[in-house]
């Protein structure tokens, strides 16, 4: 096979700038939930949680050994996590 520009045809229309429409488009794929941010109400220090965990159901007082999801800062001798990209950090409604 030999590519043969005076041949080859394209049915795609010519970029513009716009978007195809959506319906034409291929499915996004999920991305994962941002990290959340929860206070240790012992030594008050940040310990980030996954972005899928419902922090509301979080119990009222919340401390660094219920920290399931990160082993290495299920303790306040632990020091918090520096994140430089984090949102800003706030307890979550109760």
């Amino acid at each position: 096979n030999v590519w043969d520009p005076a041949r080859a045809t394209c049915e795609a229309p010519e970029a513009n700038g716009d978007d195809p429409e959506p319906s034409r488009l291929p499915p996004r794929t999920p991305r994962e939930p941002e990290p959340q941010w929860v206070q240790c109400d012992g030594c008050q220090k940040w310990r980030k949680i996954p972005g899928d965990v419902d922090a509301s159901q979080l119990p009222e007082r919340w401390f660094c050994v219920l920290n399931r999801w990160d082993p290495s800062r299920r303790s306040c001798a632990a020091p918090e996590e520096a994140e430089e990209r984090a949102p800003a950090k706030k307890r979550p409604p109760r």
